[in-house]
């Protein structure tokens, strides 16, 4: 059975290098985009001084690429293109599925988002451009519609990419402003407020963008419409009101040297914040089914931190295989206690840090006893307790080094495991001298409940007689644990 475990770690470790590899090497091949033209937006009459309103000249500039079908390069001088425009509904019939009847406005409207569609061959190149939207509005109660309190006032949208493949993208601030916006109640439920939103697109290159102050998220990817084979590199999106980052249907994408943070902390103002506030949202409710999930999502060398909800929110049972190569989690608001909460099937975190040293924090796995969650890690934890209490998730970690450093008052275990799938194996999990007086008490209960723990090693350096640190678990299987430090001790009966 030790040997069969072994192949089968070996297996799911060589399939997930494989995955990502391949997501890699697709994205490298694709993107060969060469444009038969290229035309500026000051060609359609953008001034780019950040007062001239240039909503009508952006419109024109993309329905120019739109007509073409593509194979246009629009280059963007270096300059701030603002958007004196507010999106108005005539009523709640607001769809991202039919862009002739909803994103488009009412008939009797001329104010649109503004929308790249059903186009393939081309760029935008925004040589470090700002987009500005009007932020000093207010929004009001329009509507009472199932409990929830609506408003039909939504920042024009100034990047919807529907129905396009084979694109690039890069250089740009986008800014929503929503610091400077107000509403009539904080109960006003979340509406559309995105600085760039995929929709049924594929192929794409997307690079330097920087995502802000967005009443909802600073990108969503995937919302209601699938988005495959694509990578984005060195994106930031922080301070927006609800989330960084939100993902809906999308297969085989790639981020990298990204970071997303602030959610839910606006740079100012009276709007305040929706829910999540998540950095990383996977929520996959547009139509993923198990037999075809949003999956192969993999994050390499970014950030998710100092986000006013989880860091990472991904707990369902239709997203498969989400990767986390060389990231840093670090947690420093605590507006819920749980860091990062997992129900998907493959969660992976390889070589990331998880730094919840400056507030309590957790990372949950097994979020749902409905959802066939799946949790591998191999990484370095900083006060960051883990929970699993589901009795039959897969959970492994492994070759990770897990300390505890500060002062903690509250007596909850560090590691709590009842979750007979749990493999804890070459882990070294150490308690800094700063933690509780445990003088002739257990100080923290290392572990509690079950599950197999093999070849880790137990350390502290606190001082004195009478320490002592706890291993509780009667159905905990251990096997080849070390304790160098004489302070700890097994204690095998349920605390």
């Amino acid at each position: 059975m030790l040997f069969l475990s072994i192949l089968l770690l070996c297996i799911y470790f060589f399939n997930i290098s494989s995955s990502s590899e391949k997501i890699e090497n697709i994205n490298e091949e694709n993107h060969k985009i060469n444009t038969l033209e290229t035309v500026s937006v000051k060609d359609f009459g953008a001034v780019g001084d950040g007062v001239t309103d240039d909503y009508l000249a952006l419109k024109k500039a993309f329905s120019y690429i739109n007509q073409k079908g593509g194979n246009v390069t629009l280059e963007f001088p270096k300059g701030i293109y603002y958007i004196e425009r507010v999106y108005k509904a005539k009523d709640f019939g607001v769809k991202l599925t039919d862009p002739s009847e909803s994103w488009e406005g009412s008939k009797n409207e001329e104010i649109t988002h503004l929308f790249l569609k059903d186009a393939t061959n081309f760029k935008l190149v925004g040589n470090g451009s700002i987009i500005k939207v009007k932020g000093d509005y207010h929004k009001t109660i329009d509507a009472d519609l199932w409990g929830e309190k609506y408003t039909f006032k939504y920042p024009i949208l100034p990047f919807v990419v529907l129905n396009c493949t084979n694109f690039s993208m890069e250089g740009f601030d986008i800014n929503g402003n929503g610091n400077q916006t107000t509403r009539e109640s904080n109960s006003i439920a979340e509406a559309y407020g995105y600085g760039l939103l995929l929709q049924n697109s594929s192929d794409f290159v997307i690079k330097d963008i920087y995502t802000h102050n967005w009443v909802t998220d600073g990108l969503i990817v995937g919302h209601l419409g699938w988005v495959t084979n694509g990578e984005f590199i060195n994106v930031v999106s922080e301070h927006n009101a609800r989330q960084a980052i939100s993902i809906d249907l999308a297969k085989d994408i790639l981020f990298s040297h990204s970071k997303f943070s602030y959610a839910g902390q606006l740079e100012g103002g009276t709007y305040g914040s929706h829910s999540l506030g998540a950095g990383l949202n996977i929520e996959p409710e547009g139509g993923a089914t198990k037999e075809n999930p949003t999956e192969n999502i993999v994050f390499e060398d970014s950030e998710f931190s100092h986000n006013i909800g989880a860091e990472i929110f991904a707990t369902w049972d239709v997203a498969k295989n989400i990767y986390f190569k060389r990231c840093k989690v670090i947690r420093s608001v605590s507006k819920i206690g749980e860091g990062i909460l997992l129900g998907t099937t493959g969660a992976h975190f390889e070589d990331t840090l998880f730094d919840f040293s400056k507030k309590v924090g957790v990372i949950l796995t097994n979020f749902s006893e409905n959802y066939s969650s799946s949790t591998f890690i191999r990484s370095h934890f900083i006060d960051t307790r883990i929970m699993s209490d589901l009795p039959e998730k897969k959970l492994v970690i492994r070759d990770s080094n897990i300390e505890f450093l500060g002062y903690d008052k509250d007596d909850i275990p560090v590691i709590y495991i009842e979750n007979n799938k749990a493999l804890l194996k070459n882990n070294r999990i150490f308690i800094g001298e700063n933690y509780n007086n445990c003088l002739n008490q257990p100080c923290q209960r290392v572990y509690f409940g079950q599950g197999k723990f093999v070849k880790n090693i137990y350390e502290t350096d606190k001082k004195g007689e009478g320490y002592y640190f706890s291993f509780y678990g009667k159905n905990a299987s251990i096997k080849n644990d070390s304790y160098p430090s004489s302070q700890f001790r097994i204690v095998k009966e349920d605390s």
